[in-house]
């Protein structure tokens, strides 16, 4: 049994053998088996082996090529040391932890939501208005911690041009825009009964507002851009734009006079605010969690089939 390469560089043999492959000829084995129709499965869905193909290193590595004769699958490349990080098993292991996820997430909603408007007490100056507050916290920190998990995998990619890194930050910054879009809208409307407009040029509100532009312009440099290099480029230059913005988000409350009130839980300080009400915003912020981990491995899965199709056009 024989299957040719394009221009008839490489082939694969029946029987057992050692070859010296490149990650361009890989990609190129991988390409035909899937066109040839070798595999009975779809080619986003790929057994260990076959699937890493498209992500192994630049560098060559000598494997084991191993032709099976399978009811299923005629042919099967062995390469151990990437069996564990290979697509399939992340796609696995990624569904493993969406159905898991699931499972709980919706049990403490429920949990959350009635510790938030019926258990919890009302403000003595807000009354029940201080309830946004359980949305709109977490809302605030989740957008804030994105964009600082964007900015560092921005740089690292830009700096290494390590693939994964790319695909997590492209994952990341549509939830990192959601939140930040939350936070506003909630703000505003808590804004009104606590300072009697919806809106104000404040220190904090306005760096929120720039925080978001600035996810708006990050997610169109590295969709509209075709051109690889210059993408990464522009990604990491609002990167930077918006880690220096997010400590002016942290520290606007206390280096200019703000209506906004200054923070009232701390790590490494004391929290001011009661347990009372600490216990819902907690929960709150973990049920926010576990639906951007959800959203998340959803778009990281979504991200992987896409470059799996770039990287099989180019062949």
């Amino acid at each position: 049994m024989r299957f040719s390469l394009k221009k008839g560089v490489q082939f694969i043999t029946k029987g057992q053998t050692n070859k010296l492959f490149s990650r361009h000829k890989l990609n190129k084995i991988y390409s035909k088996l899937c066109l040839k129709k070798i595999v009975k499965k779809s080619c986003f869905s790929l057994v260990e082996d076959y699937s890493i193909l498209p992500y192994l290193p630049q560098s060559s590595i000598r494997l084991q090529v191993k032709i099976s004769h399978s009811k299923f699958l005629k042919n099967k490349i062995k390469v151990p040391m990437f069996e564990f990080l290979s697509p399939s098993n992340l796609f696995v292991l990624l569904n493993k932890l969406s159905k898991s996820i699931k499972t709980i997430i919706i049990p403490l909603i429920i949990i959350s939501l009635v510790f938030s408007l019926f258990l919890s007490p009302q403000d003595f100056i807000q009354g029940n208005s201080v309830r946004i507050m359980y949305v709109h916290v977490p809302s605030s920190w989740i957008a804030l911690a994105c964009f600082s998990l964007i900015g560092f995998l921005t740089i690292l990619n830009f700096l290494f041009k390590i693939k994964n890194a790319l695909i997590v930050y492209k994952s990341l910054a549509p939830i990192g825009l959601i939140f930040c879009l939350i936070s506003l809208v909630t703000g505003s409307i808590w804004g009104q009964p606590t300072w009697g407009t919806f809106w104000a040029w404040d220190a904090r509100l306005s760096s929120m507002l720039v925080l978001f532009l600035l996810y708006i312009i990050f997610i169109c440099s590295y969709k509209f851009i075709k051109d690889q290099n210059l993408s990464s480029k522009i990604c990491a230059g609002i990167s930077v734009l918006g880690i220096t913005n997010l400590f002016i988000v942290k520290y606007s409350v206390d280096l200019w006079s703000t209506l906004h009130q200054p923070s009232s839980v701390q790590i490494l300080g004391k929290t001011s605010i009661h347990k009372s009400m600490l216990l819902p915003l907690s929960l709150m912020l973990l049920v926010f969690l576990l639906y951007c981990a959800l959203i998340f491995l959803m778009k990281y899965r979504t991200e992987i089939i896409r470059m799996k199709r770039k990287s099989l056009k180019r062949l």
